[in-house]
């Protein structure tokens, strides 16, 4: 990710967003941090990459995915979860994402 300038941060809890924020500015990226899909959906942003919480209660990465077609944008999508369970990785992936990590996140897997 080190070509990427902007981080799309989608995380439920305001403490993970500021540690993933960390994370990027560390990596000399912006980050950009939204509180839900919802408020990504509605910035619809042109560039960057997006780093979502994957949460099945809220419909998951397939609900952000189906949200971003109906504004009619895409960016690359990287799933992250406190609980990586296999079922959820797949679900991930095969609505869109182009990755899945573990939180708390590893810096070294963001490059």
């Amino acid at each position: 990710m080190s070509d990427i300038s902007v981080v799309h941060i989608v995380a439920f809890e305001s403490g993970d967003r500021a540690e993933q924020a960390r994370i990027c500015f560390a990596m000399d990226c912006h980050a950009e941090i939204y509180a839900n899909y919802d408020e990504l959906i509605a910035a619809a942003p042109e560039t960057g990459v997006i780093l979502a919480e994957d949460m099945g209660a809220n419909g998951g990465i397939a609900s952000l995915v189906s949200g971003m077609a109906s504004e009619e944008f895409w960016l690359p999508i990287i799933a992250v979860a406190k609980s990586v369970e296999p079922r959820r990785v797949v679900e991930a992936v095969r609505a869109g994402a182009s990755d899945y990590l573990a939180m708390p996140l590893d810096p070294t897997r963001l490059r």
